[in-house]
């Protein structure tokens, strides 16, 4: 037995308080296997020594015993020691002192191994993580205060980016502020964040303009109406100042999410607070005639999308589903009234091959064809027949990971399904999996990414490239993958295999093309002018079989080049304006020239330096390229990359590429990050509230 161990103890006694526990001198001659009376620890030879004499070394040295030490998570008791690393106790910064929870003995921690760990200490039961008060050698004194700590009254600053100000509320139309000091908050960076309020921080919590309140302007009623009948869907404005921000869609919400002004805007329906949608009824026509969304699965019309929905829990060949979702295109007569129709399709199978039908991105209906391996399903559903059930043995290799990763069943492993549809470890883990013999299965990890194997009863390996993010053009060159998404600047976006496609391997070229031909002409209406392609992210790499063109552009111009009218066929009776692409129209245009004019207006196009008439209309500025962003088993967000389960305003990177919507309470998830709690639970999202009754719970052991 270590002396140091129980100086150590004796130490930690101290400053927790001695009087809120048992006394450790009995219990510390009690470990040691000797009996005691109420001041003596008595040992077997008859000789003696006062309880605490002993427990502070000062007596009886040559009977002390060396005892198990205890493993990280346990309590201390006296007599006992670390296995390794130090114990802490539950502590917090208040008043400008470190103030440890009263009770309890100290746990064994990992303070001591150089890392301040602020999250994996409770995970295995620790009462506090580690801080600056219980482990400074790890987190480091105390040099100022955040934003969780208390009402404080001292010398100690706010962190960098942090102001004091008063720990204050609002009743009957006054401010009304603790007597107790100072709390940091971010005040005075534009938003009204928790813990500010119009009392203590009025430089970002004015009154906050709502939609029906900018209706009632002039000036933004005017703004309403001009984004509807330019086909958007809402229209975006600074809640505090009603300033006009731009026009966006359903599908791109480019005013409170991806723009740096996000956190002070608003967005409101282009219809305005009194939209009728939810009460015309029945009638499909007039629904969309007043520019609702119909919802063929309930027949009632609705003033926003409703989320996808598909009743045999995604991709599941084995069994029927009907789905319901958005399309993503159209070759209706009118395709903007019919992507506003929330339409239904049915698994259906003939001749073997089953057609399937999911959700994806939210709000989407697709579809795949498959050939089901065993034909389709005698009972005549939509439905492949099962096979017989074989197990083999998957290993899933982590590539690019030094720390625990997750391998597991795509959309169907749950909690007590580890080894045979999920594992986990560092650089590789295995799963026994039984399944239907010749079923294409898919696996999925916490680093992004699927990959599939056939279940043929033969042992295989599986790899995920945890090292996703943003690549160089040149390291792509001589890849594959067979899927993509890519955004634009309108906010419109294509995901391949989109609805209508196989998956199939194309190179890094192929998708870039795809991407830039999508996007040719499509520019953004939020401020700034800017056309083509926004985000583009690549996943599931795979290996080209045979030699695929490899479409790279040449290194980028400094400058876009814009196609400049010519006047041609001079003297014939074509005489006229031309582009490279197509006749523009005919002119006596011999001696002019095209000139770029009233840039950045609605006029801006080529007008003609004879006598300034219109040649046509364009964005004719040369502007400067941006850089062409390539992120791998990421997704794409403001020409940055993002890793898979990365969250951001409500929305976490998917492995397939783009960034969703977190879930709600008591929806299906395999991850935490997927939950608006950010917490799941047996394959299911908990509440916020549930959770902070856990920590209430908690905290109320140590008050």
């Amino acid at each position: 037995m270590k002396k140091i161990g129980v100086y150590v103890l004796i130490g930690l006694l101290m400053v927790i308080s001695v009087s809120a526990i048992p006394n450790p001198a009995p219990i510390y001659c009690e470990e040691m296997g000797y009996t005691q009376d109420e001041t003596y620890c008595i040992f077997p030879d008859g000789e003696r020594c006062e309880l605490w004499a002993f427990f502070r070394g000062e007596c009886g040295s040559e009977y002390i015993i060396d005892l198990p030490c205890t493993e990280v998570g346990y309590s201390l008791l006296p007599g006992y020691e670390c296995c390794e690393y130090q114990a802490i106790g539950a502590a917090h910064l208040h008043n400008g002192a470190c103030e440890f929870a009263i009770g309890g003995w100290p746990i064994c921690s990992y303070c001591g191994d150089g890392e301040c760990q602020d999250v994996a200490c409770t995970s295995i039961g620790c009462p506090s993580a580690e801080n600056s008060c219980n482990c400074p050698e790890d987190c480091g004194e105390i040099e100022c205060r955040t934003e969780d700590d208390e009402c404080y009254i001292g010398d100690v600053p706010c962190c960098e980016g942090l102001k004091e100000v008063g720990l204050c509320g609002e009743e009957d139309g006054m401010c009304i502020c603790a007597n107790c000091g100072s709390i940091c908050r971010p005040c005075e960076n534009r938003v009204c964040d928790e813990g500010e309020n119009r009392c203590n921080c009025p430089q970002d919590c004015a009154k906050e303009l709502t939609c029906s309140d900018l209706e009632e302007e002039t000036d933004s009623n005017y703004y309403f109406s001009m984004c509807n009948i330019e086909g958007y869907d809402n229209v975006c404005f600074d809640k505090f100042t009603g300033e006009y921000q731009g026009c966006t869609k359903d599908s791109r919400d480019d005013c409170t999410e991806y723009n740096t002004n996000a956190e002070r805007n608003i967005l409101c329906d282009v219809r305005g607070s009194n939209s009728t949608c939810e009460n015309i009824g029945t009638d499909m026509d007039e629904c969309l005639d007043t520019g609702c969304y119909w919802d063929q699965e309930n027949d009632k019309c609705f003033t926003k999308r409703q989320k996808c929905s598909e009743r045999d829990g995604g991709d599941n060949i084995y069994e029927e589903g009907h789905t319901f979702g958005f399309r993503t295109h159209s070759t209706a007569d009118d395709p903007e009234r019919d992507l506003r129709i929330r339409t239904g399709g049915k698994d259906w199978c003939e001749n073997g091959k089953l057609q399937e039908y999911y959700c994806f991105q939210g709000d989407y209906i697709a579809q795949y064809s498959v050939e089901c391996p065993n034909g389709c399903s005698s009972d005549g559903s939509g439905a492949c027949e099962k096979g017989e059930l074989i197990r083999e043995q998957i290993t899933c290799i982590f590539e690019d990971s030094e720390k625990e990763q997750e391998c597991y069943l795509a959309g169907q492993s749950g909690p007590n399904d580890e080894d045979t549809k999920f594992c986990k470890g560092i650089g590789r883990c295995v799963i026994s999996f039984e399944g239907y013999e010749g079923a294409r299965v898919t696996w999925k990890s916490t680093c992004g990414g699927y990959q599939y194997t056939t279940q043929d009863g033969v042992d295989e390996k599986v790899s995920f490239d945890c090292g996703g993010g943003e690549i160089e053009e040149e390291a792509m060159i001589e890849k594959g993958f067979r899927a993509a998404y890519w955004e634009c600047e309108d906010g419109s976006y294509h995901k391949s295999p989109a609805e209508d496609e196989i998956y199939f391997c194309k190179s890094y070229g192929q998708w870039k093309k795809e991407a830039i031909d999508f996007c040719e002409g499509k520019c953004s209406s939020i401020k700034n002018e800017n056309c083509g392609v926004k985000e583009f992210s690549l996943f599931d790499e795979c290996y080209l079989e045979r030699e695929v063109p490899i479409e790279i552009e040449p290194a980028e111009p400094e400058v876009l080049e814009v196609d400049q009218p010519v006047c041609g066929a001079i003297g014939t009776r074509s005489e006229g304006w031309t582009t490279s692409k197509k006749f523009l129209g005919y002119a006596n245009c011999e001696g002019c020239v095209a000139e770029c004019k009233l840039i950045g207006s609605d006029s801006e196009g080529w007008y003609s330096s004879c006598d300034g008439s219109l040649i046509s209309f364009d964005i004719c500025e040369k502007k400067p390229k941006e850089k062409f962003v390539v992120c791998k088993d990421s997704c794409s967000m403001d020409g940055k990359c993002y890793n898979f389960g990365y969250r951001k305003s409500g929305k976490y990177c998917s492995d397939e590429g783009s960034f969703v919507d977190q879930l709600s309470e008591d929806s299906e998830c395999d991850n935490n990050f997927e939950c608006s709690s950010n917490v799941c639970v047996n394959g299911q999202c908990v509440s916020g509230s549930l959770i902070q009754k856990i920590i209430d719970w908690f905290k109320n052991l140590f008050n």
